[in-house]
């Protein structure tokens, strides 16, 4: 746009002078421009930037929204809002906090299953990434709804009895072993009495949902020899447990 005789009159800032005033880069400047975030109002003859007062006053939003800890789609998302109001980028910036809260929440239980597999061994390294791997892909093997239903029944158990069972399980994993071990066959009252046992923690864990059941053998079918890795039942243990609970029947 070139420039009027009217607005000549007017004043307006060269993006170099603007970047100085504002405490901002010109290459951020360009940036916003880029993203139609903030674009001057006006251009010289030869195409420099000019911006105006109205320029500032959106710049001096932006600025606001980028301390609060917008991101700059998001702050072209409240700007771009016809009812945009000082209420409004609040709100937003809420839903923003709310948003990453539920993000770190995930990632802490995550990490307190890291800290815990630390605790008992070393853990290299390599089996680290390993883990986190495996994590990813738990993650990928359940719904947001399936996700919902674990909070829901981690508040039922309670972290008292969460704790227990996870003390429990590294017991029973030990025994069954050492039947294997043994050579004891999967239909011995003994090894069915420890089936029994195996069955009643994963049904804690489940709630007795089947399709949550469902989902949870799938993961394991999908990833064998992954959680053995860290201390989980391997393929050949669970085997044995799934004829145990076959036998007599």
């Amino acid at each position: 746009m070139e420039l009027s005789p009217v607005l000549m009159t007017s004043q307006t800032w060269k993006v170099g002078e603007l970047a100085e005033k504002a405490g901002l880069s010109v290459r951020a400047l360009h940036h916003y421009d880029e993203l139609g975030l903030l674009s001057p109002s006006l251009r010289t003859p030869s195409g420099h930037r000019l911006y105006t007062d109205a320029d500032l006053a959106r710049l001096a939003q932006i600025v606001s929204l980028k301390n609060l800890g917008f991101s700059l789609e998001k702050i072209k998302e409240a700007l771009q809002h016809p009812d945009f109001s000082p209420v409004h980028a609040l709100q937003m910036h809420l839903r923003q906090m709310r948003e990453q809260l539920t993000a770190m929440s995930d990632a802490c239980e995550k990490l307190e299953g890291i800290t815990r597999l630390a605790a008992h061994r070393n853990v290299s390294g390599k089996e680290f990434l390993d883990l986190l791997g495996l994590l990813h892909r738990v993650a990928q093997s359940y719904s947001g709804d399936d996700m919902a239903y674990f909070e829901k029944r981690r508040k039922e158990v309670g972290m008292e009895r969460i704790q227990e069972v996870e003390n429990e399980w590294p017991k029973l994993m030990a025994a069954v072993q050492a039947e294997m071990d043994k050579g004891t066959p999967p239909a011995s009252p003994k090894v069915k009495k420890l089936a029994k046992k195996w069955m009643s923690l994963v049904k804690e864990f489940t709630g007795g949902n089947p399709e949550i059941a469902a989902k949870v053998k799938k993961m394991y079918e999908d990833n064998p020899d992954a959680a053995a890795q860290f201390g989980g039942p391997g393929k050949e243990m669970r085997n044995y447990i799934q004829q145990a609970l076959g036998a007599g029947r």
